[in-house]
């Protein structure tokens, strides 16, 4: 796993004035999802307790009129309250706002909800990094968001050179292959089959379905054509008589690849940054700090260790 923080946000819960009953039974939207996401902390606040006897039950969630939500309760001379339950969240959830109950008294209710996600920044495809993780190498807070439309570019710019220079994508793509058979037993997928999916992979010779494991098995990138023994058989002759259908990729992306394309949008960041300053870029191999000194960097395409990384996944044929 990741030692990167999640990315969080906070969002703000409309000010009610007052806690009279035509605010009971209604709902407030506060936001809709732009991406999967899941409510991390709620904390609620009144401008005045509501009073011994009285109490106040609040829910947030993703239901109108209370359903499918967290409730907070507000009782006595409590002023404050917070709830830390998980509620997930999918893209294009609206979050409610629902007083189911109140003691009729004007207190003023107010307060925020945390947001959570671990996923990269929605609408970037691909993407090898996040926001959560270029903002915390950068040093940037996560609440300073001026610069998110520039980091979410560079993500997918490196992430999109990345799948160029490998020859494949991190992500889970289908893909149909054919092959002429009539040659051996074993026939070589383009691309790595991910690791989660094999079991679903689909085989027709001719117009015959296969059946895993009885009419074929898998090794790595290989099909072999076997009979229900599990001896080696050839393919059927002809030509593009043998479909395989497959999903390409990985189940998730490999760590040190994440690591490069975080360091790489850091690097690109910083080199069009005029306000950070030299001494902010990465890379540096060498300075000379006296008065007029200079600073030597590597040079601003990829570093020796994210090519590395890369070659060690590059499809060479």
């Amino acid at each position: 796993m990741s030692s990167f923080p999640g990315f969080s946000q906070w969002v703000a819960i409309p000010n009610l004035a007052g806690l009279l009953s035509n605010f009971v039974s209604t709902d407030f939207v506060i936001a809709t999802m732009n991406s999967s996401m899941a409510i991390g902390e709620i904390q609620l606040g009144l401008g005045n307790a509501p009073g011994s006897t009285d109490t106040i039950t609040i829910k947030i969630g993703k239901a109108a009129a209370g359903g499918d939500a967290i409730s907070t309760v507000i009782t006595g001379s409590e002023t404050s309250a917070t709830n830390t339950s998980l509620k997930n969240l999918d893209s294009g959830d609206k979050l409610y706002l629902y007083i189911s109950e109140s003691s009729g008294d004007a207190m003023d209710l107010f307060g925020t909800v945390r947001l959570d996600t671990t996923a990269a920044a929605p609408g970037i495809s691909p993407a090898y990094t996040n926001k959560a993780r270029v903002k915390w190498t950068l040093g940037i807070p996560t609440a300073y968001t001026t610069e998110d439309d520039r980091i979410d570019e560079l993500i997918q710019s490196v992430s999109n050179s990345f799948d160029n220079y490998v020859g494949h994508n991190f992500g889970s793509l289908t893909r149909s292959q054919y092959f002429g058979g009539g040659v051996n037993d074993a026939i070589a997928l383009d691309f790595r089959p991910k690791s989660s999916t094999v079991g679903s992979i689909t085989v027709t010779e001719g117009s015959t379905a296969l059946v895993k494991d009885t009419d074929f098995r898998v090794g790595g990138r290989v099909i072999y054509r076997t009979d229900s023994s599990g001896n080696a058989k050839t393919w059927a002759d002809g030509k593009r008589n043998v479909k395989a259908v497959y999903i390409s990729g990985y189940d998730s992306t490999p760590q040190d690849i994440e690591r490069a394309a975080t360091e790489e949008t850091v690097r690109a960041f910083q080199g069009a940054n005029t306000d950070t300053g030299v001494g902010n870029r990465i890379g540096l191999t060498g300075k000379t700090p006296e008065s007029g000194g200079s600073w030597s960097y590597t040079p601003d395409q990829w570093s020796q260790t994210t090519l590395m990384v890369l070659n060690n996944y590059r499809r060479w044929i």
